[in-house]
């Protein structure tokens, strides 16, 4: 279910990328900044109007997650677009509507942010907050003891022994989250589990875009409890949600965050399957978290089964055009101006625990952070059945680095960029021109947010035409372009040790004067 960043295959890497090289402003504080006050305009010239719902559609920030539609069922429907990714309709919703649909949005200007909506939540009633994290009481990396089951899991399989705790202890009745459809389109979706053979039947990452309001509608007032699971906005969401709805607030009573280094339209499964020799329209399943026990934990794999078909398919992702997670292939816009990395508004959060020395245990590790005393006190009475110790702050951040850099000095260029060329860009926790970065870095943060973009409409070209051989000619061009700057710096990094090592040596044995 860990949707986090994978270590290794995003190409954040090399001696420019190191936070000695990403200038903060003098007041700035490590991690994101304090949240502006509610009658700044962050992100936008202050003259310039708030984004709204509809500026969200139709500036390309909306990262279709149901919640808009979940608040006015009767006036707002998701529709799946041509990119694989989904929208809603306003047309028809009235100005009423709109305003409720504005307070949900997690990425429109009237909707509280996460620093908010936290604070609300958990303040005086948690020991920590950290800029980076927001609010914690523990910090935890670890994994399930049980090989067989850890093998059917993305990462250490935390997220799903939680939840089966909530169940087995009667804390819920059931789980929302994603779960194959067992059909072709969409292959994923929003889902209800009340089973433990349910809940491991429906784990795992799936890197897809979905929505959930469908689902919300079918669970609303039928007294049953659950746990949300989701990536950081549609926790923000269901959070901004529950606060209009009261008959669902009562019923979510577990939010459970993952982390999430970007979302994808469908069309990512579709391009990874059709490098394998199962075209587009062929796919019957898809498995983006295959394990290897002979390899690390960052060398899975990208399995896919041809409909109709038994036998499946696997190559190593990082091998794949698209499997190299800093190159964004088919990321969501919206996903360029998000800065909750560790889900803030959740009661507790997982993700990969990619540092060094984790890596190598084939089995996969999670991170663990409980924002409440009910959470941490699940993990503290686990017995045999979990390996876990605890970790702090500043190895919880270095998970997440690439993530780190996309959200914070990433975001900030981003901004400086729309601002400067006039764009109507949402709220962020982050400034324009926030952080000061090398020109590489800001040449690798351009080509990125090109390729994202354009792989959504040459996929559509190529699909249309027929040349497939185009869409991955013209990809190739963009990671070629990325990879030739990360080659540049690896070589003025080397050039420059060597220099430093050689004054060192020559300091050392000069002869005493």
């Amino acid at each position: 279910m860990d949707r986090g960043l994978p270590r290794g295959s995003e190409p954040d890497k090399g001696p420019f990328w190191g936070a000695d090289h990403a200038q903060r402003p003098a007041q700035a504080e490590v991690g994101p900044p304090g949240p502006p006050g509610r009658d700044t305009q962050v992100g936008k010239l202050e003259s310039e109007l708030s984004v709204d719902i509809k500026d969200v559609v139709s500036g390309g920030f909306c990262v279709g997650c149901g919640g808009c539609a979940a608040v006015a069922s009767q006036s707002i429907k998701m529709q799946r677009s041509d990119e694989q990714t989904y929208l809603p309709q306003l047309a028809d919703a009235a100005p009423e509507v709109l305003e409720a649909a504005n307070r949900v949005c997690p990425f429109s200007d009237a909707s509280r942010d996460e620093t908010d909506l936290a604070q609300d939540l958990y303040e005086g009633r948690v020991d920590h907050r950290a800029e980076s994290a927001g609010y914690y009481q523990t910090l935890h990396a670890g994994h399930i003891n049980d090989d067989a089951q850890v093998l059917g899991s993305s990462s250490g399989g935390l997220t799903s022994w939680f939840l089966l705790r909530l169940l087995e202890q009667g804390r819920i009745d059931g789980v929302i989250h994603v779960g194959s459809t067992g059909t072709q389109q969409p292959l994923y979706d929003f889902t209800v589990s009340e089973s433990a053979d349910e809940v491991l039947g429906r784990r795992k990452s799936q890197y897809y875009a979905v929505q959930f309001s469908d689902v919300i509608a079918r669970i609303r007032g039928n007294g049953r409890r659950y746990a949300f699971v989701g990536v950081p906005c549609f926790v923000k969401s269901m959070r901004a949600l529950a606060n209009e709805d009261a008959v669902l607030k009562s019923q979510l009573v577990w939010h459970v965050g993952l982390v999430c280094g970007h979302m994808k339209s469908g069309a990512f499964s579709q391009a990874m399957a059709d490098q394998l020799g199962v075209p587009p329209q062929q796919v019957g399943a898809v498995d983006f978290r295959v394990k290897d026990p002979e390899a690390p934990a960052n060398a899975y794999s990208f399995g896919v089964r041809a409909a109709g078909q038994e036998a499946w398919k696997t190559r190593m992702s990082r091998t794949l055009l698209g499997g190299n997670w800093g190159h964004a292939l088919f990321q969501l816009k919206a996903c360029d101006y998000c800065d909750d990395i560790f889900a803030e508004t959740a009661d507790i959060c997982f993700g990969d625990a990619w540092l060094p020395r984790f890596e190598a245990n084939w089995r996969g590790t999670n991170v663990v952070l409980c924002r409440t005393t009910e959470a941490a006190e699940i993990f503290a009475e686990a017995q045999d059945d979990i390996t876990l110790e605890t970790i702090d702050l500043a190895d919880l951040e270095k998970t997440q680095a690439g993530n780190f850099r996309h959200r914070r000095e990433g975001l900030s260029y981003r901004l400086e960029l729309d601002v400067a060329a006039g764009r109507m860009v949402p709220k962020k926790r982050v400034a324009p021109g926030q952080f000061t970065l090398p020109a590489d870095r800001k040449k690798i943060v351009e080509i990125r947010r090109d390729m994202a973009a354009r792989s959504h409409t040459a996929w559509l070209e190529a699909r249309k035409s027929g040349d497939m051989p185009a869409f991955y000619r013209e990809m190739q061009g963009y990671a070629d372009r990325m990879q030739a700057i990360y080659r540049r710096a690896e070589k003025g990094g080397l050039k420059n040790l060597v220099k430093r090592v050689i004054r060192k040596l020559v300091r050392t044995l000069r002869p005493a004067a």
